[in-house]
């Protein structure tokens, strides 16, 4: 009786990792059609596309999307967060808007503190991508302010390069079979 239940678990275990291997592969195949997808966004340097610990981040740089220290998006921004929004909308993931920023202090803002001005950040993109078709239960905002610095605060081009905004494809976990 023993052998045949071990049988029987080592069974269920090299399906649970079929299962898990074909996820992984369509993980992949996902990835890459995006990457096809963001191919001229990424040449007109609207954006980057990264993967991050298996995950597809998209980082826009804020000075794509908003001038220093405000929320409103510009034309620019508009225009490629439209066309972003375009393609999302017909992937069936969840995604998380973060909003980063410098580690200068927002002082002549009408934000409290960069928290503030990262999360309404995150928020206008999350409405706008909303508005654009990609599904309410699809999408969720997140403020990261200044902690998760991508470069040096201490210059004004390492600045520029942590103010932004990261979209992440977060993957699908297959749930354990029991």
């Amino acid at each position: 009786a023993k052998y045949k239940e071990a049988a029987a678990s080592g069974a269920k275990s090299a399906e649970e990792l079929e299962r898990i291997k074909k996820k992984m592969a369509e993980e992949k195949a996902l990835n890459e059609r995006l990457m096809g997808q963001f191919k001229d966004m990424i040449s007109a340097g609207q954006l980057k596309i990264v993967n991050i610990n298996g995950r597809l981040v998209i980082k826009m740089a804020s000075r794509i999307l908003f001038r220093a220290g405000r929320a409103n998006l510009s034309r620019k921004g508009n225009k490629a967060l439209k066309k972003l929004g375009g393609i999302l909308k017909k992937v069936d993931r969840h995604f998380q808007v973060a909003g980063h920023t410098d580690n200068r202090p927002t002082k002549r803002s009408k934000y409290k503190d960069n928290w503030e001005l990262a999360a309404i950040r995150a928020v206008k993109v999350v409405r706008l991508l909303r508005k654009e078709g990609v599904p309410e239960k699809n999408i969720s905002a997140a403020s990261f302010a200044a902690a998760q610095p991508t470069a040096t605060n201490r210059t004004r081009i390492g600045r520029r390069l942590n103010r932004r905004i990261e979209i992440t494809l977060l993957p699908v976990i297959p749930s354990r079979v029991k």
